[in-house]
């Protein structure tokens, strides 16, 4: 026995520039939850008119998108929280002269559940994360699993701390 139900969409009419919507969702039948949910662009690319930027002859226009996300349940909190996201969108850029196009995929995934927890922060929000004074911890390295120390990374570091005093090559010139 089936536990989801998937329901497929697709807009019933474009809007005026020629932009619809079409993708599914997948709904647990028990409780009722979307558990992943899939859009992308229907667009008929020759009625999708350009933007411009500001001050600028550059103008682009987003023929392409792709958005999908899926949730999984806490146990713990009975509550639904995305595990994946990703987004995937092509742009396109004119010119006078020329024009080209452009992708940009964005993926995001969590590792472990959301927990209701109070979290004291050990650094201000004020400062510059860049010019931080902390201390390089081996155990953090060694117990992390979202960036694994490698030999190259390793060598990177030991290079960096090495030449912290003597040279700005690694200097961060500004915060985002």
């Amino acid at each position: 026995m089936r536990i989801t139900k998937k329901i497929e969409f697709e807009s019933k009419n474009k809007n005026n520039q020629g932009l619809g919507i079409k993708g599914y969702l997948v709904i647990n039948k028990k409780d009722l939850a979307i558990v992943e949910l899939k859009m992308s662009s229907d667009i008929d690319t020759i009625l999708l008119p350009y933007s411009k930027f500001m001050l600028s002859k550059v103008k682009y226009r987003t023929p392409e998108w792709t958005k999908h996300i899926k949730f999984i349940k806490d146990v713990a909190s009975n509550k639904y929280y995305p595990v994946s996201l990703k987004m995937d969108v092509k742009v396109e850029v004119a010119t006078d002269k020329k024009s080209f196009f452009f992708d940009n995929s964005i993926d995001f995934f969590v590792t472990s559940a959301p927990r209701d927890e109070k979290i004291t922060s050990n650094f201000s929000t004020d400062k510059d994360l860049f010019k931080a004074k902390f201390i390089y911890s081996a155990d953090f390295w060694k117990n992390q699993n979202q960036l694994p120390l490698t030999k190259e990374l390793d060598t990177f570091l030991k290079l960096v701390a090495d030449k912290k005093d003597k040279t700005k090559e690694y200097e961060v010139m500004g915060n985002f």
